[in-house]
């Protein structure tokens, strides 16, 4: 119990009774890094994860992936997605009236011959017209994009570079 005010009091950051310290404010959580975010091996090992690397308005979209927990590398300590923009790869080819915009995608902690399927998510703008998605220069076959959203789905095994082409 508390008892009377006289018995608390408040420093501007920590509250205090009696002389002792009953609580600290926790330290500001750091701010997200826009294109990155990561996962910390849990003590009872990798379960199916989920990670969002925040966007960055007219540079990166906000990107998240859920990897299978049989897809990561049982050794790995961390998961980590990084989201960064990169130039068009060689091979695609980007009509007249049309632009593409190309991000560098790495997932670290996958096994190293991993041929699980790992569900991607990226908010593009809503209201694009005929989107492509290519890996590399090769089209993504199961890509989805929702206009009303923005968000390009699509599944991979591996990670690098992905354009998305639209009209």
């Amino acid at each position: 119990s508390w008892g009377s005010p006289e018995n608390y009091g408040y420093d501007g950051q920590t509250l205090i009774k009696n002389n002792d310290t009953v609580g600290t404010p926790a330290a500001p959580a750091p701010e997200p890094v826009p294109g990155t975010a990561s996962a910390v091996r849990p003590a009872e090992g990798w379960t199916d994860t989920t990670l969002t690397a925040p966007g960055q308005e007219n540079a990166l979209p906000e990107t998240s992936v859920t990897v299978p927990a049989g897809a990561i590398d049982e050794t790995a300590e961390q998961l980590v997605l990084t989201v960064a923009s990169a130039g068009l790869p060689e091979g695609i080819a980007v009509p007249e009236g049309e632009k593409a915009e190309t991000w560098q995608i790495g997932l670290s902690g996958l096994k190293e011959n991993n041929a699980a399927a790992v569900a991607v998510r990226m908010r593009l703008s809503a209201g694009l017209d005929n989107v492509r998605a290519y890996r590399g220069a090769d089209l993504i076959g199961d890509a989805a994009y929702d206009p009303a959203t923005g968000l390009l789905t699509f599944t991979t095994a591996s990670f690098g570079p992905v354009t998305v082409v639209s009209g």
